[in-house]
């Protein structure tokens, strides 16, 4: 599905989830928009192997977001970006390096992804409460249950 959005009114959620004994990794991502006078909410996970921690998972998520607001036609836009990883935010909001190389790698991918659709990230850390519609979504990946609804709010 590829739409236009042109409202500022967009805010996007994110969660990884990770199994370490099975090195399984579960991405979530949420987002909030606005079109054609009509609020919506997409909601999307997978499953993923391949990944090391955590962190990557998380950094995964955001990725993973990143790639539905492509879908979505999302350009040049201020865009608040959500999630409960301190590691995340506070590397991508410049306020502590990423030590593993691996996350370094991450942050540079979702650096970029963000300049060639000219976003402009405004990243919060919130709590897990308030980040708990995308932090089910990779608890619910790792299950084998994927998701991925648009519904109009």
């Amino acid at each position: 599905m590829h739409v236009k959005i042109t409202s500022n009114n967009i805010t996007v959620y994110f969660d990884g989830g990770f199994y370490w004994e099975q090195k399984t990794a579960g991405p979530g991502c949420v987002i909030y928009y606005d079109q054609s006078r009509k609020s919506y909410r997409l909601r999307k996970n997978a499953s993923v192997h391949g990944l090391i921690s955590a962190n990557e998972a998380e950094y995964d998520a955001l990725h993973l977001c990143l790639r539905e607001l492509e879908n979505l036609g999302v350009h040049r836009l201020p865009v608040p970006i959500l999630g409960d990883s301190l590691a995340v935010i506070n590397h991508l909001n410049e306020e502590r390096p990423a030590i593993e190389k691996d996350l370094y790698s991450w942050a540079n991918k979702i650096e970029a992804r963000m300049d060639a659709l000219g976003l402009k990230p405004q990243y919060e850390l919130n709590s897990r409460k308030v980040n708990g519609e995308a932090g089910r979504l990779p608890t619910q990946a790792m299950a084998g249950v994927d998701i991925i609804a648009t519904i109009e709010r």
